[in-house]
């Protein structure tokens, strides 16, 4: 009787349980989908997303080109051959696989539970690191979705799925390698069902030769993998532009959610009933061991970061998977205690005192990183004081956890704020700040301006845009090179200019020629983060100097003054110029 009097009453409340969590998903793969395909050409390519879009272009035209990711570079060639190549579409494949990175731990919900596989997702989806990789033309963000995707198709006992997985990461060529030794490290670390070699091995060699060779299109791809897997070594033996310190404090500016999150989930592991009679450090050996998979990934990617001397901000991701595992547990702990024991009229006020308290700290902070002055971090102090305070003061009016739940509940929702509006500064609306840590010599849109300056002086001398004979100094950057991408009648050149038209850096006229008139145009920007304590400083500086080669007159020579006024506005090491001089 009991029996069949419940079941109706289950079998009623189960379609709106899941109603109601697949809206949740569809919400987290809303934001995932715009925060990634939302104004992907908000910024000209930088010259190593150039780089790697240009290979791609080559292939189209049937040109030599030196790849090291075979299955992104195969993947770009396609999309060129059908769209034409564009900055958006040269990003698009990195935005969707960034989407793919944050929507597929909904396989997990079976290991990890419904409510912590959506919160790994959600920050995934937040995250301003995997927004920032997500949103380069590059490859990496492609192979931490196959890594991440073969993970799960393992969890789930999918042999043949995670083997044609395992094979499209191997034709990543170069970006495969970190993402291969996480996923293995993450799987020794897992207690996963054993691997039918056979089916796995034979999934893994088919996607690898169609994957490398763009469906048996290209058999040099296949060779291009081990060409990666060279590359990937001289990124470990050569340094590359970034510092560690450099990673690692733009990860602290844009990682607190994630960051403040895990550590409490730590602390929630480490002091469970089981534990209670255990020293610290066994209780910190035991709540690793319990979350094995998101320590090996953590542990793996900083070996990997202080190891590579060419690190990319792409090394951060398995930093960032791993505290976000420990930050899903902490997430999804605090609001199963909420919904089952949260007093909204108690809780609500002191919720709002904690919420002006932490904005209150977190706009201190943002004057200290603007100023320097240390006293503003005092008043961040006061601010943690006082929410203290409030915890003891819930503790007196009613119980421990109600003055607990409100400050974390108000700091999580400062943290939230912080971390949309560090990704949207990073991804959106400052992409070309060269003050931001992950940006190293980001490209102004003063390049687009260089590009369409040169197909208004084709148009008005012959009548089409890209038809104009162009010479180009041979150490332009890759991202000049990819913005006059449609040039007909483009070559490379060290010396003397024959062209109409020569584009050539420093703001230097063709050697040996005199009658040539023209404007320069900034096509490259750095900076020192040592010397830039605010960003928006930073910006200023780096939009300062943008000037024009005045009129000489048919034989003569370009004032001297003239150079020298060009030279003084380069920003002082802020960026790199170039000059479009045409014939007179």
């Amino acid at each position: 009787m009991s029996v069949a009097a419940l079941t109706p009453t289950s079998n009623q409340s189960q379609p709106q349980t899941l109603t109601r969590e697949h809206a949740l998903w569809l919400g987290v793969f809303a934001i995932a989908a715009l925060s990634r395909l939302l104004h992907l050409d908000a910024a000209p390519l930088n010259s190593s997303e150039a780089a790697a879009s240009l290979n791609a272009l080559a292939l189209v035209r049937g040109e030599s080109a030196s790849v090291t990711n075979p299955l992104f570079a195969s993947m770009q060639a396609l999309l060129f051959s059908l769209f034409g190549a564009h900055d958006w579409l040269a990003r698009l494949i990195p935005a969707c696989a960034g989407i793919l990175f944050c929507v597929v731990p909904f396989t997990l919900r079976r290991h990890l539970g419904s409510g912590r596989a959506l919160w790994l997702s959600a920050l995934l989806a937040l995250s301003p690191t995997l927004w920032f990789i997500s949103r380069q033309a590059e490859g990496a963000s492609l192979a931490w979705a196959l890594a991440l995707s073969c993970f799960c198709a393992w969890k789930a006992n999918s042999q043949t799925l995670s083997g044609a997985l395992m094979g499209l990461l191997l034709a990543s060529g170069q970006d495969a390698v970190t993402p291969l030794l996480v996923v293995v490290a993450a799987r020794l670390a897992d207690r996963i069902v054993a691997i039918d070699w056979r089916r796995f091995g034979l999934a893994a060699a088919v996607a690898l030769v169609l994957g490398s060779t763009g469906l048996l299109l290209r058999p040099a791809g296949l060779g291009d993998v081990f060409n990666g897997l060279a590359a990937w070594w001289q990124q470990v033996v050569t340094p590359g532009p970034f510092m560690t310190g450099r990673l690692l404090m733009g990860f602290a500016v844009y990682e607190p959610l994630i960051m403040v999150t895990a550590v409490i989930g730590e602390l929630m592991l480490m002091l469970t009933p089981s534990s209670s009679r255990s020293n610290l450090l066994s209780r910190w050996l035991r709540a690793l061991r319990s979350e094995s998979v998101s320590a090996a990934r953590i542990f793996v990617g900083l070996g990997l970061l202080l190891i590579m001397q060419g690190r990319q901000p792409s090394n951060l991701v398995p930093i960032v998977i791993g505290l976000a595992g420990y930050a899903a547990y902490a997430a999804n702990a605090i609001t199963h205690n909420i919904s089952a024991y949260a007093q909204l009229r108690r809780e609500g006020s002191l919720l709002a005192i904690s919420l002006v308290l932490w904005l209150f700290g977190g706009l201190a902070v943002r004057q200290y990183a603007a100023s320097g002055e240390t006293s503003w971090l005092l008043l961040c102090v006061v601010a943690i004081v006082f929410n203290l305070a409030l915890v003891a003061f819930g503790s007196v009016l009613s119980e421990m956890t109600i003055g607990l739940r409100a400050v974390a509940c108000a700091l999580g929702t400062v943290l939230v704020l912080h971390t949309l509006a560090a990704a949207v500064q990073l991804t959106h609306t400052r992409p070309t700040n060269p003050a931001e840590a992950y940006a190293i010599a980001p490209a102004p849109q003063e390049l687009r301006v260089l590009a369409e300056t040169v197909a208004d002086k084709s148009t008005r001398a012959y009548g089409e845009p890209n038809v104009m004979p162009l010479d180009l100094a041979e150490d332009a950057p890759a991202s000049v090179r990819w913005a006059l991408r449609n040039r007909t009648q483009l070559s490379l050149r060290a010396g003397n200019s024959d062209s109409a038209a020569a584009l050539t850096s420093e703001a230097q006229r063709p050697q040996g020629e005199t009658a040539f008139v023209g404007s320069a145009f900034p096509v490259q920007r750095s900076v020192n983060l040592n010397a830039a304590r605010c960003n928006f400083g930073a910006e200023r500086v780096g939009l300062l100097g943008i000037g024009a080669l005045a009129g000489v007159p048919r034989g003569g020579h370009t004032p001297r003054r003239d150079l020298d006024f060009l030279a003084a506005q380069r920003c002082g090491g802020f960026g790199e110029w170039g000059s479009i001089t045409e014939r007179i």
